[in-house]
């Protein structure tokens, strides 16, 4: 034996022992390459599940985090929400600020056997920012902005934990609320130029409307109204170019509208109307240039003219998206296509919606139809108007905030 070390020297058993022994994170890799997000290899997840449990026990808070939403999901054990507390506040107390923001979501109800402490939730969330999630950051601003779990408002202590979220895959999260900052003239926090570089965070996650916005404010204006100091003309024609080679038509449709008046546009004579049609068309409707479209050009069709570029299916499909948002107004332009359409049972329930919610001249609209069109439906239809109503009233608005899952580790975790 000693003859064989000898010969193999001290380079060549290091070299030998190094396909025996893996580092710690080496295994903590493999285990994440193992149980990817949507993995139904159950023999990965058992392999992996054996590493995060190894590491686990050895104190490795990236391990134990990895472990609880295993045992969240029921991928490889059994669920458990209790023995995914545990290891959260484990993995928390080791410096995880990911699984501190998870277990302090726990501490905010009372379903998995733990009581409702919103003390402790909130002391979860503070040490979560502080120990480095990005998420955690931004979850903690909302409350400063919005109130909440004993936190009063605080705008400054927001704009803190806004500005201290790295780049990645949360930062155009906090954009949102610092643009919103930005760009407000009333705000102490006003600066159009800060404005626009979130704007160019927030364009990035390719979101027609966002990049729209970005767009407008290169050719000078921010939600729609002229700002001093921030257009850029070579910015703005190589970034609407660019929307016109990729053919994103929302985009292209919402900047004509917000910047129509500029120069490049009038020189170009641009049909924005005709682009909104384009782009309404398209299989993927943008729910922000739907809310322009109905607001400012399907009205028409409830008046004594009507503009002959679009048609009534245009009406409905970008109307039905700010409808089931319980935009009144919208239900309103919505039932007058159906009744133009001849589809009166779908008029009449989206008139009644209307009227409900308060648009007087639904209300209007629905007494007509029932009177000149509706027999013994009727009954049948108010009742269904009145359950979509409801429903209606419980849905929540679209809004800027991430998933409720935290980030999924990358191989690369140091």
């Amino acid at each position: 034996m000693k003859t064989w070390i000898a010969v193999i020297g001290s380079a060549g058993l290091a070299f030998v022992l190094s396909g025996c022994f893996e580092s710690r994170q080496e295994k903590f890799n493999k285990a994440v390459s193992l149980y990817t997000r949507d993995t139904a290899n159950q023999e990965a997840i058992r392999e992996a599940r054996d590493i995060f449990q190894e590491l686990s026990k050895d104190g490795d808070s990236k391990s134990q985090y990895m472990l609880a939403l295993m045992y969240i999901r029921g991928d490889g054990v059994v669920l458990d929400m209790s023995k995914a507390l545990d290891l959260l506040l484990k993995s928390s107390a080791n410096g995880n600020g990911d699984a501190s923001l998870y277990a302090s979501r726990f501490y905010l109800e009372d379903r998995f056997g733990q009581k409702r402490d919103e003390p402790l939730a909130r002391q979860l969330l503070f040490k979560s920012a502080r120990d480095g999630s990005d998420l955690g950051r931004f979850v903690l601003a909302t409350y400063y902005l919005n109130g909440g779990i004993g936190l009063s408002k605080d705008v400054d202590a927001a704009l803190v934990e806004l500005q201290g979220v790295q780049p990645g895959p949360y930062r155009p999260y906090a954009a949102q609320p610092l643009m919103s900052l930005y760009s407000n003239a009333n705000s102490p926090y006003y600066s159009p130029e800060k404005a626009v570089r979130e704007m160019e965070i927030l364009a990035q996650t390719g979101s027609p409307s966002l990049k729209a916005t970005l767009a407008s404010a290169y050719a000078g204006t921010i939600l729609g109204k002229k700002v001093e100091g921030i257009k850029d003309e070579a910015k703005f024609s190589a970034y609407f170019q660019r929307l016109e080679q990729e053919n994103d038509l929302a985009a292209i449709a919402i900047t004509t509208t917000l910047a129509g008046d500029t120069d490049y546009f009038k020189a170009r004579k641009q049909d924005s109307i005709k682009l909104m049609i384009d782009a309404i068309r398209a299989s993927k409707l943008d729910p922000i240039l739907a809310t322009i479209f109905c607001d400012t050009m399907a009205g028409s069709y409830t008046g004594a003219t009507r503009e002959p570029r679009f048609e009534l299916l245009d009406i409905i499909k970008a109307c039905t998206v700010g409808a089931e948002s319980n935009n009144s107004y919208h239900q309103y332009i919505l039932s007058g296509a159906y009744y133009r359409m001849g589809d009166y049972n779908q008029s009449y329930k989206w008139a009644m919606i209307a009227g409900m919610n308060g648009n007087q001249s639904g209300s209007k609209l629905a007494r007509q139809v029932a009177n000149a069109h509706l027999d013994a439906k009727r009954a049948t239809l108010t009742k269904e108007a009145e359950e979509k109503f409801e429903a209606l009233k419980g849905a929540k608005k679209p809004q800027f905030l991430p998933p409720h899952e935290m980030p999924w580790y990358k191989v690369s975790s140091s």
